[in-house]
């Protein structure tokens, strides 16, 4: 509602939850009276699940679009206030008999307004598996749609290449090579993982086999950062952690039921599938990925993981990575798939609970740790989405994380009194100069008066079904002032020397820096 207070939006197949924060270490429930909560005609629950809050419109509002399985995806307007419109049926999204799931938004193709980029899994409404084979082709196929203005969008799907077929189960975007233009990472579950550069001219390329990342890992999840500082992003995709060893079964026909000891499986090794992909460049700039083993992990540290992201939660000017874990609540085995030519099926034991250890790693020079125990974060549950924002005001990033079956959680951060300094910085992007109002794809580098440089992208969704605040968060360390510099997503730079920390800013592009109402232009000279 625009009041400067975070507030929170949970889906779930119980029902959404859209949660005003009053400013005073409380939630408001305002979904009935926001008209979020979605039914379908007979009065039963439809099935949510990627929220997304973006200004759709170039309006200054916030609009929220809710991604559904076997429903039509639901855009909601911002008409100001607590009230909002569905404007679904015009915006043409479609998902109806689908089975969608994770989403983006973004501009593609430059022209101010912000994009939808929505993954699909397999049709299991009609039966669909995957099969056997680890490169899958067989879900529906992911769809790009165009904004044309006025809440309505055009599917350019076919047309951009995009149509990746892989099970979707995370996408996200980022600026591979820093051209720009906006790439589309899709971390896949039953096929290879697609990395889409944005070529320009409405046309995208997989480079996931020329980067080595083209795995099929039982991916859940992307998530971003620079760990290694070079301007280029570092991807981290969790994964399901398998057994050494499959087992394999035979099915003479379909009808034939599953018979197997799990006594047999039990005691196995787990292998870990988290993947890091670290970022290279050379004197020309961004060369390419390579997997980086940089993250310290038990044999089932990250077991079956979801979301995984990163935040700097001790504002020592790094990048640390909260994941969280958590299997279904009704089977020992993840699942088995088919070969219906050569009759064969397959399942892997995961684990025996559904409940695990959510898990934290800080980052010390560079090296991810494993210091869950000492962070008050680890605690066992069924968890699946995370978010960061800074629910106390105190300057530090608080953790909500949605679970699977039981409440969600708030973590509060105490890292306020460490001593380390911080930065908040919101973009508002000038649509009339061709970046969104909400500069989703802007990028804006930080440098702190005798520390360590760092860079955010600001993103319209990431993680596992989830998205973080508008709002990027730097930790300074000991630094009391810092340099930024902004990159638009028209391209422009403008650049703020000298800002004050422990402080929050607004950067217009159309009319400079505020920090507490008072406005400040950027200095002559510098492309503002």
């Amino acid at each position: 509602d625009g009041d400067g207070h975070v507030d929170v939006l949970l889906v779930g197949g119980a029902g959404n939850a859209l949660l005003m924060n009053t400013g005073q270490d409380s939630f408001v429930d305002m979904t009935a009276e926001a008209g979020l909560n979605y039914q379908r005609a007979d009065g039963s629950m439809a099935e949510p699940r990627q929220p997304i809050i973006a200004d759709f419109d170039n309006d200054g509002l916030q609009d929220i679009l809710i991604t559904y399985v076997n429903d039509d995806h639901r855009l909601y307007r911002n008409l100001g206030g607590r009230n909002f419109s569905d404007v679904s049926a015009a915006a043409g999204l479609g998902g109806e008999g689908l089975v969608g799931g994770p989403a983006t938004a973004f501009d593609f193709d430059g022209d101010g307004l912000l994009d939808i980029y929505i993954g699909y899994f397999g049709n299991y409404l009609e039966g669909d598996f995957p099969a056997q084979e680890r490169d899958n082709h067989t879900a529906l196929p992911n769809r790009l749609f165009r904004n044309l203005g006025s809440m309505k969008f055009e599917d350019v799907t076919q047309a951009s290449g995009t149509g990746d077929r892989g099970w979707a189960q995370a996408v996200s975007h980022v600026d591979f090579d820093a051209d720009g233009r906006q790439d589309l990472v899709v971390a896949n579950d039953y096929g290879l993982n697609a990395f889409l550069r944005n070529l320009g001219g409405g046309e995208f390329r997989d480079m996931a086999p020329g980067f080595g990342m083209d795995q099929a890992l039982h991916s859940m999840n992307v998530g971003t950062t620079d760990i290694n500082l070079d301007g280029f992003p570092d991807i981290y995709i969790s994964n399901i952690a398998t057994l050494v060893k499959d087992n394999k079964y035979t099915f003479p026909d379909v009808n034939t039921p599953l018979d197997f000891d799990l006594r047999a499986m039990s005691g196995m090794l787990v292998k870990e599938a988290d993947t890091f992909f670290v970022s290279e460049s050379d004197e020309d700039g961004f060369s390419g990925y390579v997997a980086s083993d940089d993250v310290e992990r038990g044999r089932t540290s990250t077991g079956w993981a979801w979301d995984a992201e990163f935040l700097d939660f001790d504002h020592d000017g790094d990048d640390d990575l909260y994941l969280v874990n958590g299997t279904n609540d009704y089977n020992a085995f993840s699942m088995i798939v088919r070969n219906g030519q050569k009759g064969e099926g397959e399942a892997s034991l995961l684990v025996s609970h559904s409940r695990e250890s959510n898990v934290f790693f800080r980052n010390e020079k560079g090296k991810l740790k494993n210091r869950s125990g000492e962070s008050g974060a680890d605690f066992v549950g069924n968890s699946r989405s995370t978010a960061f924002f800074d629910f106390d005001k105190d300057g530090d990033l608080d953790i909500v994380v949605n679970n699977f079956h039981s409440p969600a959680t708030l973590l509060q951060n105490n890292a306020d009194q460490n001593g380390h300094h911080w930065l908040k910085i919101r973009l508002l992007g000038e649509p009339e100069k061709g970046s969104n109002r909400d500069a989703i794809g802007a990028r804006i580098e930080m440098k702190p008066k005798g520390g360590l440089p760092n860079s955010r992208i600001v993103q319209g969704g990431s993680g596992y079904l989830s998205m973080n605040p508008k709002e990027q968060h730097f930790g300074v360390g000991s630094a009391q002032f810092v340099d930024l510099t902004v990159t638009w997503p028209n391209g422009e730079k403008q650049d703020f020397p000298g800002l004050a920390t422990d402080r929050a800013y607004t950067i217009s592009q159309a009319s400079g820096l505020r920090e507490k109402g008072v406005a400040r232009l950027p200095p002559p000279g510098d492309n503002g």
